[in-house]
């Protein structure tokens, strides 16, 4: 599935720099943008733990832990009161610490909303303060549109599809030339329902973040949820060329020490221009300095 035109909602959050929180649903046609995570992240031990830790029985589908396992870790690497370029490494570090601790206890969480207040609680909140709560909820409510289980993520998730609403209707009044009065009241109507989408989404995010409100545990989420929210791999670039193993040399009591890094096949010759011959030795090698001039080399196969 190719999407043409992504759109993002920037939401200022207690005076922090705006997040670049998660896809919306595009109101024309009901994708959402991608969300490209780096190439082999989905075969990753951080990703197979997330698997693990959230798994449920079938309660929720493997698409969906998937897709918001990546999602709070690669959305949450780009986004964040200035944490943002560190925070998947520390991702990472948390779902290692809550693996470890689940394997030793032999009780995992169960869920993904039991997982996400777990970690918040006991590992980002004590290290990272309350912007990282900004960017933990606010990537996943975003993805979510707001739905946690509770009247106010319901109310939130209310008041984005009064949005798109409003959204198509100036979007299909533009298309056939309304009157300019009539366009004029449908953008009213649109930015007034995005800033009170915006208004809810933000207060719920605050909320979670300063501890006003804790994720149900019980809460299950849904495939159609993140219908249309999809994850694409960065294409793996061919490894670049690898240097030729460099050699190192040094003289002992009528020998020489050749030493060398990384591999490689030593190989010996007369002559600079060889002929070049396989020497039978590993790193450290030694030899005798017997012969008047000999060159070395060590190449990769």
């Amino acid at each position: 599935m190719k999407v043409s035109k992504r759109q993002f909602l920037k939401v200022s959050l207690q005076g922090a720099a705006a997040l670049v929180l998660a896809p919306l649903l595009r109101p024309a046609t009901a994708l959402a943008s991608p969300l490209v995570v780096p190439a082999g992240y989905l075969n990753s031990l951080t990703h197979g733990r997330w698997m693990k830790l959230t798994y449920s029985h079938g309660r929720e589908s493997r698409q969906t832990r998937r897709c918001l396992g990546a999602a709070l870790r690669n959305i949450g690497a780009i986004q964040g009161s200035g944490n943002g370029a560190r925070f998947a490494p520390w991702f990472d570090e948390t779902i290692d610490f809550a693996y470890r601790r689940a394997v030793a206890s032999g009780k995992m969480p169960g869920s993904v909303f039991r997982l996400i207040q777990m970690l918040y609680d006991e590992y980002f909140l004590p290290r990272l303060g309350v912007g990282s709560g900004w960017v933990v909820f606010g990537t996943l409510l975003s993805v979510l549109r707001g739905r946690d289980g509770s009247a106010r993520g319901a109310a939130a998730y209310e008041s984005y599809q009064a949005y798109r609403r409003a959204a198509l209707l100036y979007k299909n009044a533009y298309r056939h030339a309304a009157k300019p009065e009539e366009l004029l009241e449908l953008r009213k109507q649109r930015r007034a329902s995005l800033a009170l989408w915006q208004q809810n989404l933000h207060a719920l995010i605050d909320a979670y973040a300063s501890r006003k409100l804790t994720l149900n545990p019980e809460f299950v989420i849904r495939p159609e949820m993140i219908e249309g929210f999809d994850i694409y791999t960065n294409p793996e670039l061919p490894p670049p060329p690898s240097a030729p193993p460099q050699l190192k040399f040094a003289h002992e009591g009528g020998r020489m020490l050749i030493t060398w890094d990384g591999g490689g096949v030593l190989q010996h010759a007369p002559a600079v221009n060889g002929p070049w011959q396989d020497v039978a030795k590993s790193s450290p090698a030694v030899f005798d300095l017997t012969q008047p001039q000999g060159f070395f080399r060590a190449v990769r196969r």
